[in-house]
């Protein structure tokens, strides 16, 4: 995939080695943050490191703000770091409670502390 200032990121890609020019891209979306990120191709990253820290990935959704890159797509669809918050939203988590659990269940939904979304609860 290949990216240049205004474009939207269509899919998540990881960045390749040597088509890096400069490039930054707003991930406001995903991370909040209000400054643009500047990437570049040097992988340098573990599993469990935030969205925001990943240097050498673009993320579907995020908009080019200045540079040129290609990428290597890994991701499409619900599969992409977007894709993910998007299932989070939807799923509910749901209970087979009887009796006396199924009246604090209610309660406990009518709160908002059932039945919501993993989102919701974080």
């Amino acid at each position: 995939m290949l990216m240049s200032p205004g474009s939207i990121v269509a899919a998540d890609g990881r960045l390749l080695d040597g088509s890096v020019s400069n490039l930054e891209t707003d991930e406001a979306l995903l991370t909040g943050e209000s400054l643009p990120v500047a990437k570049n191709a040097d992988i340098s990253e573990t599993g469990d490191m935030p969205i925001g820290d990943r240097l050498c990935m673009v993320y579907a959704g995020s908009q080019v703000t200045k540079g040129r890159a290609r990428c290597v797509v890994v991701g499409t669809a619900m599969n992409t770091e977007l894709g993910k918050i998007a299932e989070a939203i939807e799923r509910k988590v749901e209970t087979k409670e009887k009796g006396w659990r199924a009246k604090w269940h209610k309660v406990m939904v009518g709160l908002g502390l059932r039945e919501t979304t993993p989102l919701q609860i974080k």
